[in-house]
């Protein structure tokens, strides 16, 4: 996973990419279906509390509280975001700051989050900050949809504002208290339960995207 220097500065992408009006509609008019989908993977997992890291427009967020399932959304202080949020029937569920902020860490655990959701936001994460945030709030669950780390989707890549692109197994190796519970892959047209380090070097290699479900292992 490529990485920059200073949290500043990823934040600094982030925050030019919102500027525009490209990068948000497709949060706003283009993820309803997606949506759905995690909304239905989610309820399966039967978690009580999740906790949606850049979660945009909130969507999801609103979606899973509409489904009893007390959801937080947490992203950057972006104006229209905010904006966006306070018009939610649930504008009381969202959080602002960034996840280097110990002050925000502090939130986020006092939360206790089941699932913790990083979907296709991973790319805009430091390492270190991210394993301390999980770290922090020890969610039992970890939802994280990316674009693969393979060579042709960094080619496909090359003209985009992405800090880095993760495999699967690089996630695996980020958090290793956690296991591969399970996987869809190629916007899922497929999914595997616990797949095995062959299967997964075959999807870092052949997918472009994937949702992985990532466990908490059992501690002795």
């Amino acid at each position: 996973m490529s990485k920059i220097n200073k949290m500043v500065d990823i934040e600094a992408v982030y925050q030019n990419l919102w500027k525009g009006d490209d990068f948000g509609d497709v949060y706003k008019y283009n993820r309803q279906h997606l949506y759905e989908k995690l909304v239905s993977i989610i309820k399966v997992l039967d978690v009580t509390t999740v906790l949606d890291i850049g979660c945009a427009y909130g969507q999801l967020v609103n979606m899973l509280n509409d489904s009893a399932i007390n959801a937080f959304g947490l992203d950057l202080p972006i104006e229209k975001l905010m904006d966006f949020h306070s018009l939610s029937k649930y504008s009381g569920k969202f959080l602002y700051g960034s996840i280097a902020d110990d002050a925000v860490v502090l939130k986020a655990s006092q939360i206790k989050p089941d699932l913790v959701c990083i979907i296709d936001t991973m790319r805009y994460l430091e390492p270190e900050v991210i394993i301390h945030f999980i770290e922090a709030t020890r969610p039992l669950f970890i939802i994280v949809k990316e674009v693969s780390n393979s060579y042709l989707m960094r080619y496909k890549r090359r003209d985009q504002s992405d800090i880095g692109l993760i495999s699967p197994t690089q996630l695996l190796m980020l958090f290793p208290k956690y296991e591969a519970y399970k996987i869809y892959v190629s916007r899922f047209l497929a999914n595997f339960v616990n797949p095995g380090k062959a299967l997964m070097y075959l999807i870092n290699m052949f997918s472009p995207t994937y949702l992985l479900i990532l466990k908490r292992r059992e501690e002795i």
